[in-house]
């Protein structure tokens, strides 16, 4: 049952999520900032925390799931970048959720 779930949430829930995420992005200046215009927000902090806790393990490796979505990668990226979520992601303690 924990695989059928799985490849549900990753095969058919994820990717129409990630696609508005995408668009939600390319709607603010092409892209190449933030979920909510110029500065980083909670809403980028939480996409962030959960594609790096639950898909990278903590690790700063951008998640495969967003392989397919360019803009999202980047965000990642530019988010991951910020020298207090950079420094926190690489000195938290590793945990098991």
């Amino acid at each position: 049952m924990k695989e059928e779930l799985k490849k549900e949430f990753y095969g058919t829930t994820l990717p129409p999520r990630l696609e508005k995420f995408e668009a939600l992005l390319k709607n603010r200046d092409e892209g190449k900032g933030f979920f909510l215009g110029e500065k980083l927000s909670y809403a980028d902090i939480t996409f962030f925390d959960f594609f790096n806790s639950f898909h990278s393990k903590g690790k700063e490796d951008v998640p495969g799931e967003l392989e397919k979505f360019p803009l999202l990668v980047e965000h990642y990226k530019r988010v991951l970048n910020v020298p207090e979520i950079n420094e926190w992601v690489k000195k938290r303690p590793v945990t098991e959720f």
